[in-house]
């Protein structure tokens, strides 16, 4: 596939990454976070939660949206969906209470995190850092359009000095005396 004649492979294919670095006494942890391109492996593993209807005279069949076994359900859908989003994002991490497979253990994420030492402000980070990587906020796009406009204006200067007067002909005589 090619977008503006550019391909679109390799690197360029790949996910967004960012690094989260955490200071320790003597070292450092260094977390990265890669963006999930697709969110179909959730959707397949947990279905979205959908009310009950009940059946109304003179209206027909209406969604209960006010049912709180419904609430519940959609709290527990977008707590699920927030846990998969850290444990799916994070790279290189062997969970201790965590199965990147099973569902039901992914909301262990912070429980393991804070099991190893890490403060709820690193928790929080490491959150912070999960949802960063899987969206364009604004700075990344103004970033992204300055980089694009200092190659436009590295493309015009390249462009122009190679339109600027020649010193010699292919032959070798003075440009200005080959009248």
């Amino acid at each position: 596939m090619k977008i503006g004649g550019i391909p679109i492979d390799g690197e360029l294919a790949e996910p967004n990454e960012e690094v989260l670095v955490l200071p320790r006494r003597k070292t450092q942890i260094i977390i990265t976070a890669r963006a999930i391109p697709d969110m179909t492996d959730f959707e397949d593993r947990v279905p979205a939660p959908k009310p009950k209807k009940n059946f109304h005279k003179g209206k027909g069949w209406i969604s209960d949206l006010d049912d709180p076994d419904y609430i519940k359900a959609v709290e527990k859908y977008g707590s699920l969906r927030v846990a998969y989003f850290v444990v799916h994002s994070l790279q290189d991490v062997e969970w201790a209470k965590v199965d990147p497979k099973k569902p039901a253990t992914w909301e262990n994420w912070e429980k393991d995190l804070k099991g190893v030492g890490f403060t709820q402000h690193e928790c929080n980070l490491v959150l912070q850092l999960c949802f960063q990587v899987n969206q364009l906020d604004e700075t990344k796009l103004e970033q992204a359009r300055a980089l694009f406009v200092l190659g436009q204006e590295q493309e015009i200067e390249r462009s122009s000095s190679q339109n600027s007067e020649q010193n010699s002909t292919p032959s070798g005589e003075h440009a200005s005396d080959s009248e």
